[in-house]
């Protein structure tokens, strides 16, 4: 497989910015009621960045 060789901290690391991705995803209505769509946005484009980034470091 793919990721057969990652560390368990590796894989906390990556549930924690999941974790993290996610909470910050359902609570940017509540926090930014008008620029609720822009910044769901970034927030998604960033995490879909460091998911590339992990799985590039990983195969080097």
């Amino acid at each position: 497989m793919l990721l057969d060789h990652v560390s368990s901290e590796t894989i906390r690391a990556a549930q924690i910015v999941t974790g993290t991705t996610m909470a910050a995803f359902l609570l940017s209505p509540r926090l930014f009621p008008r620029h609720a769509r822009q910044v769901r946005l970034g927030i998604a484009t960033l995490y879909f960045a460091a998911v590339a980034s992990f799985i590039i470091l990983q195969l080097l």
